[in-house]
C-alpha cells in the first residue's frame, strides 16, 4: 500500500528548514542543497513542492507570522494579559523565535533590489499590522474612541519599534539580551500610553472603519 504524504506537513518541514539555513548563511548563501540538508529531504523533493527558492522564502516568512499569529491569539482572551504580555511573543527572545527572525532581517536586506519581494513584503506587512491592530483593541478597549490617525499612528509606531528592535537584537545580540529588550519594550509602550492621553481628542473611530481594518 503507498505510503501517504502529508503535504502540507512536508512544506512546513521545508519553510522550517529554510529558516534555520538562512540563520546560519544568509538569504544570498543560502542553497536548495542546504535547505534540503537542514530538512532531511533530497533536493528533488523540495522541487516537488516549491518551485523556486524566493518560493520556499515566502512560504517561510509567512509560517513565521503564522506561527507569531498563533502566540497572539493563545493570549488573547486571557484575563491578566496586556499588551506588553502580547507583544513581548514578537520578540527574538529565545533560539526558536530568533531563528525565526533572523530569516525577516536576511529578507529585507533584498526587498529594495526584487520588485516581486517588495511585493511580498508590503503583503506579510499588511498581516503583521493587522495582527498588532487586534492586540491594541483586545488591550486597550478605549482604542475603539480614538480617531482614526491615533489609532494608525500608534499601531505603526508599534510595527516600526518591533521592526527596529528585532533587527537590532539579531544583528547585535551582545548588546540586546532578552533583559534589554523587554525592558525597551516596556518603554515604548509606556511613552505611546502617554502620547495618547496627552493628545487632542478627535471624532470616535466608528466601529465599521475599525471593524473592516481588522478583517
Amino acid at each position: 500500500m503507498p505510503k501517504i504524504v502529508d503535504k502540507a506537513a512536508q512544506r512546513q518541514n521545508i519553510a522550517l528548514a529554510a529558516c534555520r539555513a538562512v540563520a546560519h548563511n544568509g538569504i544570498d548563501a543560502t542553497t536548495m542543497v542546504d535547505i534540503a540538508r537542514e530538512a532531511g529531504v533530497t533536493t528533488g523533493m523540495i522541487t516537488h513542492y516549491f518551485g523556486s527558492k524566493n518560493d520556499i522564502i515566502h512560504a517561510a516568512l509567512r509560517l513565521v507570522l503564522e506561527r507569531m499569529e498563533a502566540r497572539i491569539q493563545a493570549r488573547i482572551g486571557g484575563q491578566s494579559e496586556t499588551l506588553y504580555s502580547i507583544l513581548k511573543e514578537m520578540l527574538p527572545i529565545d533560539q526558536a523565535r530568533q531563528v525565526e527572525c533572523a530569516i525577516w532581517i536576511s529578507f529585507w536586506g533584498k526587498v529594495s533590489s526584487d520588485p516581486k519581494l517588495c511585493e511580498v513584503n508590503r503583503e506579510l506587512h499588511e498581516y503583521a499590522e493587522n495582527l498588532y491592530r487586534h492586540a491594541v483593541v483586545y488591550t486597550w478597549p478605549e482604542a475603539r474612541q480614538w480617531s482614526p490617525v491615533n489609532f494608525e499612528t500608534v499601531t505603526s509606531s508599534i510595527l516600526i519599534f518591533l521592526n527596529g528592535l528585532t533587527a537590532s537584537a539579531i544583528t547585535s545580540p551582545q548588546s540586546w539580551d532578552t533583559a534589554a529588550q523587554l525592558k525597551a519594550l516596556d518603554s515604548h509602550l509606556k511613552l505611546l500610553e502617554q502620547w495618547i492621553k496627552s493628545s487632542v481628542s478627535s471624532p470616535a473611530y466608528s466601529e465599521s472603519s475599525l471593524h473592516a481594518k481588522l478583517r
